[in-house]
């Protein structure tokens, strides 16, 4: 290596310093590379900027072992992802069991209190000539319309989860 560097022209040495220059310029520009303060540090310093704070800093092994470590936490955490998502989405899962069990809770209550407006629209009707057939056709509606949603549950049983072995029989 040495031999090849020895050999090479002066004019293309500069040349490729320069160029090198420039690119690691373009990089300390870079907004999302230059978030790290010791790698703008080491992209914008001098030469000489460096050599001092490399006696001062850490040595060659502590810094390896610093990115090492900071490469498998990294790995770790690509590990830990899938645990948080299934923790995440379990609560997403149980909040809206809790709201749509609220929404069936509240429905039945509805359901309760039309039941009550039946026999109110058939004494109504009874008492006033002119809307008797309007408040006939209306309690008649309320009764069907409660009967069939109060079957509706009981047909379609949306949060019945079963497990591997009962789907198989």
């Amino acid at each position: 290596m040495k031999e090849m560097v020895e050999s090479a022209n002066d004019d293309f040495i500069e040349t490729r310093r320069k160029a090198l220059h420039k690119f690691l310029n373009r990089i300390a520009d870079h907004r999302t590379l230059t978030f790290n303060e010791d790698f703008k540090c080491f992209l914008t310093a001098q030469a000489w900027e460096l050599f001092s704070q490399k006696k001062q800093g850490p040595g060659l092994l502590s810094r390896m072992g610093q990115t090492v470590k900071a490469v498998a936490l990294s790995m770790r955490g690509v590990k830990i992802r899938p645990e948080d998502f299934i923790e995440i989405f379990s609560q997403k899962i149980n909040l809206i069991d809790k709201i749509s069990q609220r929404i069936y809770k509240e429905e039945w209550e509805y359901f309760d209190e039309m039941k009550e407006y039946d026999p109110v629209h058939i004494l109504w009707s009874a008492s006033e000539e002119d809307p008797a057939d309007t408040l006939k056709s209306v309690a008649s509606f309320v009764n069907v319309t409660t009967l069939t949603d109060a079957v509706r549950p009981l047909k379609t049983d949306v949060w019945t989860f079963r497990s591997p072995a009962s789907c198989r029989t």
